[in-house]
């Protein structure tokens, strides 16, 4: 078995697909339900604390660019830190988001996300 987080590289990959599939989505409920009540969010531009604030800043983003959507290009798990490191790509939309390189890193504790740090390149 896994390490002392009881966590799989298939479930945390999982997990991460159920996050950006939601996010495509634009579903913040949905986004919510897969955060811990602790989780934070902390980007270029914004840091939050607990899961709903968090699920709300997303709910800001779908607002100012409803068009939003990203592209998975590739998932890193590391088991030892119960994370796991997307490679993504922000598609440009008509509303001005230009295409963007991200890097979010996902952390993982008993089967939900404990924080989301974005990275920009």
């Amino acid at each position: 078995g896994g390490g002392g987080a009881g966590g799989s590289a298939a479930a945390y990959e999982a997990l991460a697909k159920r996050y950006f599939d939601a996010w495509n989505r634009h579903d913040v409920p949905g986004i919510r339900a897969l955060l811990n009540e602790g989780c934070t969010l902390d980007d270029w531009e914004i840091s939050e604390q607990g899961a709903d604030a968090v699920a709300e800043a997303n709910g800001k983003i779908f607002e100012k660019a409803p068009e939003i959507k990203i592209d998975v290009v590739k998932t890193h798990v590391s088991l030892n830190t119960s994370t796991v490191c997307c490679e993504i790509i922000v598609k440009p939309t008509k509303q001005g988001v230009t295409k963007l390189r991200v890097l979010d890193v996902l952390e993982i504790q008993k089967g939900r996300i404990s924080a989301v740090r974005a990275y920009k390149r």
